[in-house]
């Protein structure tokens, strides 16, 4: 599969983790679980819509939200860990060609990331940020005027993985926990999703769409547990007031 259109690919994407199809809107009755698979997906994921954080069990994870005060929450805040991504070279999978990045995956197939610049001034680009070998993803960032954002591309299939506007990894390096910044909500819509990233697959646990509740900051404390503050959107700023803050428990 060639990625020249790879923007269009990614918005499409984008448009099923966010707003869903048709069908998948159908489904989504509020409170409620709907499981269904995402066509860029290799498996199925659970996806509820929120108006408030709550204790709940989604595709066999338990969460809690234990609700802080803003002391509390920022003695915690001393504890959080901050992983990034080991990044290593590419070299050796990634060669260029005119406006073209070529990339050879493990199954033989060669896929391309191509930038555009029109006389309309719309432009796209692909930046690799390098590759996490140990799961086996290039880390790419793809930008337009009005967007930036990172996804996963594995190696082995050329599998696509969007990743959220924000994205924390975790402690082992083995999840995530992804979410839409408040400025960006009306664009992409409001999500927080829960992610597994194995060695040979990427698995979304949970997507739950929050509606007019924005979180603000999240930071892991271990793989178990993180920090999360979150506030209703105002209609006039568009931007979180009254914050709240929780310890969330992850129970697996």
């Amino acid at each position: 599969m060639k990625f020249e259109n790879l923007a269009t690919l990614i918005l499409i994407f984008l448009a099923s983790c966010t707003n869903g199809s048709k069908t998948q809107e159908s489904k989504l009755v509020p409170d409620s679980v709907t499981q269904y698979m995402v066509s860029k997906e290799k498996q199925s994921y659970v996806t509820v819509k929120w108006t408030q954080l709550k204790d709940t069990t989604i595709n066999d994870v338990t969460i809690n939200f234990i609700s802080l005060n803003k002391k509390e929450y920022d003695s915690l805040s001393n504890s959080t860990i901050e992983t990034k991504i080991p990044l290593e070279g590419f070299g050796s999978l990634v060669t260029r060609e005119k406006d073209c990045q070529l990339i050879k995956l493990n199954n033989g197939v060669i896929d391309s990331l191509c930038d555009k610049h029109e006389k309309s001034g719309y432009f796209q680009t692909y930046t690799i940020k390098g590759l996490w070998k140990e799961k086996g993803q290039l880390v790419v960032n793809f930008q337009n005027w009005e967007d930036s954002d990172d996804f996963l591309i594995d190696i082995r299939d050329g599998f696509i993985y969007n990743l959220n506007i924000e994205y924390q990894i975790s402690p082992s390096k083995n999840f995530m926990l992804g979410y839409t910044s408040s400025n960006l909500i009306p664009l992409y819509g409001n999500n927080f999703m829960y992610t597994k990233i194995a060695n040979d697959t990427i698995r979304t646990y949970f997507n739950i769409e929050l509606g007019q509740l924005a979180i603000t900051k999240l930071h892991w404390l271990a793989d178990n547990k993180c920090l999360v503050s979150a506030g209703a959107i105002d209609p006039e700023t568009s931007e979180p007031k009254n914050i709240l803050y929780y310890l969330m428990k992850i129970k697996r």
